[in-house]
């Protein structure tokens, strides 16, 4: 065995210490670390942010198609219910009596085939903006008249008649029924010209519907089939 000099001992010494230095080196370098940087968190906040806001615009849009596709349904289910409606009672009347801005008056038919309007021949439309319903009105005579007493009540009426002070006089007398044709209509206006012969059995309506329909407006147009007016 080699004795162990001095020389040997200062070396091995040496190396031992450089290892210890070089161990310690890396005990400082290798820490642990704890939580996140700044930068990371605002990173993290940021990305969140984006997140949230892209969620929350694609809730909105879906709510927003959602209510756009609820009030169209409504729309075209009133429009077409009221266009419909008035068509059935304007395409077989004989003609259209008279026209206001809201209001309409319909010779129904010449039941008595006298070729002069009858009370009971007549239809009334009527618009009342309080209650926001397009009403159609009629005579209805008690079931309980003979055909004498129906013929006394319904008289035989000049062309130029003031059609709606008729309706308010039957009213009055408690003759009068009425359907409702549409509700929740906010305005109703009728367009009509009265050139030609086409123009006069031909009505435009322009109706605005209320918060229902997001207030949408329908036009359309509705015709008498056959034009005859009244001979006196």
């Amino acid at each position: 065995m080699t004795p162990i000099t001095g020389t040997s001992r200062t070396i091995a010494a040496g190396q031992q210490g450089r290892c210890a230095g070089r161990a310690a080196v890396r005990r400082r370098c290798i820490r642990p670390r704890y939580g996140v940087t700044a930068l990371e968190f605002l990173l993290a906040i940021s990305i969140t942010a984006l997140i949230a806001l892209a969620t929350g615009s694609l809730l909105l849009a879906v709510a927003q198609s959602s209510d756009y596709d609820r009030y169209m349904r409504e729309f075209v289910v009133r429009s077409q219910a009221l266009s419909v409606r008035l068509s059935s009672y304007i395409l077989p009347s004989l003609c259209i009596l008279e026209t206001g801005a809201s209001t309409m008056v319909l010779w129904l038919d010449d039941s008595t085939a006298s070729e002069t309007v009858h009370v009971s021949e007549l239809r009334w439309v009527d618009h009342d903006p309080v209650s926001k319903t397009v009403r159609l009105y009629y005579i209805s005579f008690p079931d309980t008249w003979s055909e004498a007493e129906r013929s006394l009540y319904d008289i035989e009426l000049p062309a130029a008649s003031d059609w709606w002070a008729v309706l308010d006089s039957y009213k009055t007398l408690g003759y009068i029924e009425s359907t409702r044709l549409s509700d929740a209509v906010t305005s109703f206006t009728i367009e009509r010209s009265v050139g030609t012969e086409r123009d006069k059995r031909i009505a435009t309506f322009v109706v605005q519907f209320d918060a229902k329909t997001n207030n949408q407006t329908a036009v359309f147009e509705s015709s008498v089939r056959e034009y005859k007016e009244p001979i006196s």
